[in-house]
């Protein structure tokens, strides 16, 4: 076994009483075990693959489909799926029909297995192949509307002295083992499915473009995972999709009223005519004046949102949104007469869920006429539908 990222401190007792020789405490945040080998184990790997629940409902097939008449599955064709991520990337989506029998009895258990399997051309480390994974885990988290967190990877076999293969496993213990989308429990509130796009055979399609940005839209989408599966208040959750939304306007569509340089240029007229004591006043109150407001952010957002299909907000209400804003932010009293009340965020936080994964696809590069489609069929874009914690159940695999 090897421990990887740990903290280790002495252990209590043998510190205060200065025993020899001293326990150690252990908290690793991976373990990686490699059995039947006497080899050292190398923390390097060209290939990690665990279990994903939900790949043979994105493929849209039902594994579980029974046909009574004919006594059989209807669906018994397994999927795998690549994509290649550069030249050194391959990311294999699987799923199938699997079946456990029973010794003592004359029945068996079918269940759909899913699971992602990341190939990499050259070695790379564990914590490099884990960052991947969580690419495509995360992917799959957005999409569905419960999460899942994988805790047990099986790794790539690296010959030992022998030339034998030798199997190791990963387990990540921290990992929240109540995340438990399953793919035996058929999830119909998907955000979208395979043939909903059309460019996904393309070298630029919305998986390639998600680990292309993923680093960009990361703090995002785990705060979207945040509201599928913890109670917020709606004051909370309404300042965290606010902040969402602005963060990533800022980083795809920021446009400034004018151009920097004309900026600082007007700030420094300004402030030469001004005295010495009020000049330092003038330009801190200054910095940041070229910056584009939240509400023309929201604006543009909601533009976007509602040409592509979305229902619109009530004018009553997009315009409460920004003092909202300001108020739970600043802690303003003079705003709280012009902020929504509790039924009102209600109703716009489930809106500007809404308007994030719309926002979030045209950034991965989803075409309009597909958006469009997605916003018309989607479970998860209607206007009853909102990202919270749903009863989970314990971990099968």
């Amino acid at each position: 076994m090897l421990f990887l990222n740990s903290r280790v401190w002495n252990d209590l007792y043998t510190s205060f009483f200065n025993r020899k020789p001293k326990d150690f405490r252990a908290n690793p945040q991976y373990v990686l075990v490699q059995s039947n080998s006497k080899d050292d184990i190398d923390p390097h790997v060209t290939t990690i693959a665990g279990y994903l629940p939900g790949v043979g409902k994105w493929f849209d097939r039902d594994f579980l489909k029974f046909d009574h008449d004919e006594y059989k599955f209807t669906e018994n064709k397994t999927i795998y799926h690549e994509f290649k991520v550069g030249k050194d990337i391959s990311v294999e989506l699987n799923s199938k029909l699997e079946f456990d029998e029973f010794d003592d009895q004359d029945a068996f258990k079918a269940f759909t297995f899913s699971y992602a399997e990341i190939k990499f051309a050259k070695p790379v480390s564990v914590y490099h192949s884990l960052k991947i994974y969580s690419h495509v885990e995360n992917f799959f988290n957005f999409i569905f509307s419960q999460p899942y967190a994988t805790h047990v990877f099986e790794l790539d076999g690296k010959t030992n002295s022998k030339k034998q293969a030798v199997r190791r496993y990963l387990y990540h213990v921290y990992a929240n083992k109540y995340k438990a989308r399953s793919d035996n429990k058929y999830d119909s509130n998907i955000l979208f499915k395979f043939n909903d796009i059309s460019d996904l055979g393309s070298e630029d399609n919305i998986f390639i473009q998600w680990v292309i940005n993923y680093e960009q839209i990361r703090e995002v989408t785990e705060a979207m995972t945040l509201l599928k599966t913890t109670s917020l208040s709606e004051e909370l959750r309404f300042t965290t999709l606010i902040n969402a939304l602005e963060a990533l306007h800022r980083r795809y569509f920021d446009k400034t009223p004018q151009s920097e340089t004309a900026f600082q240029a007007r700030v420094k007229g300004i402030i030469d005519l001004l005295d010495e004591e009020d000049k330092e006043f003038v330009e801190q109150r200054l910095m940041g004046g070229n910056d584009t407001s939240l509400r023309e952010r929201l604006k543009e957002i909601f533009e976007l949102s509602v040409g592509l299909g979305l229902e619109k907000l009530p004018k009553n209400l997009r315009g409460k949104i920004v003092p909202t804003r300001n108020y739970y932010t600043h802690g303003n009293p003079k705003l709280k007469a012009q902020i929504l009340d509790y039924n009102q965020l209600y109703s716009v936080n489930g809106y500007l869920g809404r308007c994030l994964k719309v926002f979030i696809l045209r950034i991965l590069n989803v075409s309009d006429d597909d958006l469009k489609g997605i916003v018309k069929e989607s479970p998860q874009l209607r206007t009853y539908y909102r990202d919270e914690p749903t009863k989970f159940l314990p971990h099968m695999y």
